[in-house]
């Protein structure tokens, strides 16, 4: 479906249902939503994997630019890793 603008992602470790993510697509952006890797499967570069999917699936559209909401304690520091700059910091107001 050409016009569809939401993609999801999901990555199996061994067989089994380990991490999901997608982004909403733009005509000119990507933006990256719902990178979530269930416990027991962290720490195997799936949530780096789920990224480099979508970033690959938005280029292959024609999609030059990704933008993300990322949490400073969680995927805020891998995304940098990976080349995302952080342009601005929002207040947290929950726990």
């Amino acid at each position: 479906m050409p016009e569809r603008r939401q993609h999801l992602f999901l990555a199996y470790h061994r067989g089994e249902p380990a991490a999901t993510a997608g982004y909403f697509a733009f005509p000119r952006s990507a933006y990256l939503l719902g990178g979530v890797v269930l416990p027991d499967h962290r720490g195997r570069g799936l949530y780096r994997a789920l990224v480099s999917a979508r970033l690959g699936h938005a280029r292959a559209q024609g999609i030059p630019l990704a933008t993300t909401h990322a949490r400073e304690a969680s995927s805020a520091p891998i995304l940098e890793r990976l080349g995302f700059a952080t342009i601005c910091r929002f207040p947290r107001y929950f726990s």
